[in-house]
């Protein structure tokens, strides 16, 4: 993370505008953040074409198209959801603080952590309490961005086939 700060704010020096910072922290932070889930899709796939259901379905003449389609994209999505819901509340942070510490979103374009630099001196902490306010905005953010991911996460597995056995003997 301290490479990632140190590389983010020499690329902000020497770009200079705002709109441009903004870009170039987003850019940053995926260029950090994206082999994870890559790395998690890429095996889910790999297990995917290997299964039974998979072979039957190559063996029978269907496409690559259509197995991509019809039997392995489906069975990233779980991942895909769950990565998002994981990662992308760690990249608001990650921002977050690096316009707190003065390294991310240049000073005429507000952020979270830009607003709440000002909270760093003891004089607004004890005489100016509405610049708590985009503290207490966080909290609500990040709960709804929770609910919208369980949400798509629920609605994704509810086009899945699972296996039902009966109490009795096979």
């Amino acid at each position: 993370m301290v490479v990632f700060a140190a590389g983010a704010a020499g690329l902000l020096a020497v770009v200079g505008q705002p709109a441009a910072g903004i870009f170039l922290i987003i850019v940053v932070v995926g260029a950090v953040g994206w082999a994870r889930p890559a790395r998690l899709v890429r095996g889910v796939v790999l297990s995917a074409k290997e299964r039974d259901y998979v072979r039957a379905a190559r063996g029978f003449g269907a496409k690559n198209n259509y197995l991509l389609q019809r039997h392995i994209l489906p069975q990233t999505a779980s991942v895909i959801l769950t990565q998002a819901a994981i990662l992308v509340p760690q990249f608001v942070l990650a921002e977050m603080t690096l316009s707190f510490l003065g390294l991310g979103v240049p000073e005429p374009v507000a952020s979270w952590g830009s607003l709440l630099a000002s909270l760093q001196q003891y004089s607004v902490l004890v005489s100016y309490w509405w610049m708590y306010m985009p503290a207490l905005a966080i909290v609500p953010f990040f709960l709804g961005y929770l609910g919208l991911a369980s949400a798509l996460q629920e609605d994704a597995g509810a086009g899945k086939i699972e296996k039902v056995t009966s109490g009795g003997r096979w």
